[in-house]
């Protein structure tokens, strides 16, 4: 039941930073068209969104962001083309945006 709930903490949040990035001019990321995961994963709307739903699963799981992010990949580890050598750099590309904002005091102290 803890996963479910941490589940659904997390796509709330997701999908809240897309309403914010399509409703509000300082949050506005144009969308563009993506050819497979990695490119999407790295897009700068779904980095965001990303990071703010992981960041909700990790305060409901009393758990670090990074251990929030890499059980996302061991649950989406198959929408991968080539998952040893993509998912470090989403990671990577995730956890600086995180560190951005948390220097900006966008968000919360997430460990």
């Amino acid at each position: 039941m803890n996963d479910l709930v941490s589940e659904l903490k997390e796509t709330v949040e997701h999908e809240v930073e897309h309403i914010l990035q399509t409703f509000f001019d300082d949050k506005y990321i144009p969308s563009k068209d993506y050819s497979n995961n990695y490119e999407y994963l790295t897009t700068d709307h779904e980095v965001a969104a990303y990071v703010k739903g992981l960041i909700a699963r990790a305060r409901h799981k009393k758990i670090t962001l990074e251990q929030a992010m890499d059980e996302w990949f061991q649950e989406n580890r198959l929408k991968f083309d080539n998952p040893e050598e993509e998912w470090p750099k989403v990671r990577r590309m995730w956890l600086d945006f995180a560190n951005e904002m948390r220097i900006k005091n966008r968000v919360k102290k997430f460990e």
